[in-house]
């Protein structure tokens, strides 16, 4: 979060890459790529949300 905050990345979006970016390296493992699609969007939705 520093690291992306000391180059001019607002802590709300920060938070969400750095979030997204732990849940999509699990995403990934699941092996079915009609699943991983519909978690990457329904995840993606609630980062925005938040």
């Amino acid at each position: 979060m520093f690291y992306l905050q000391a180059r001019g990345i607002p802590e709300d979006e920060a938070r969400r890459l750095v979030v997204h970016g732990f849940l999509a390296e699990i995403v990934q493992q699941i092996g079915d790529a009609e699943l991983e699609g519909r978690l990457a969007l329904a995840l993606e939705a609630e980062l925005q949300g938040s």
